[in-house]
């Protein structure tokens, strides 16, 4: 789990929660992002792979006794907007 990533051109980004911060340096100033998620999901990783362009990860605890999920979402806005990325679940790997 990262919630620390280092993307182009020396930028900073840092998330928790439903929030993302960015910076072009570890003293700031930082730049609050908030990320529009269900209230039952949490930023879980967040990797910067390009100039402007992140992903992250999500995790999500709806109740007691149930097992932890997550989504997958992209932006190419620098955060101001994002895109959920479907992922499917393969019931098996495919070889045999």
């Amino acid at each position: 789990m990262r919630l620390l990533a280092f993307g182009a051109g020396g930028r900073i980004w840092a998330g928790s929660g439903h929030d993302l911060w960015v910076a072009d340096d570890l003293g700031g100033p930082w730049e609050h992002r908030p990320v529009p998620l269900p209230a039952d999901e949490k930023i879980s990783d967040v990797a910067a792979v390009g100039t402007g362009v992140l992903w992250l990860t999500t995790t999500c605890h709806p109740g007691p006794g149930t097992a932890p999920s997550g989504r997958l979402y992209r932006t190419d806005s620098e955060g101001a907007v994002w895109t959920l990325v479907p992922v499917e679940s393969q019931g098996r790997s495919g070889h045999e």
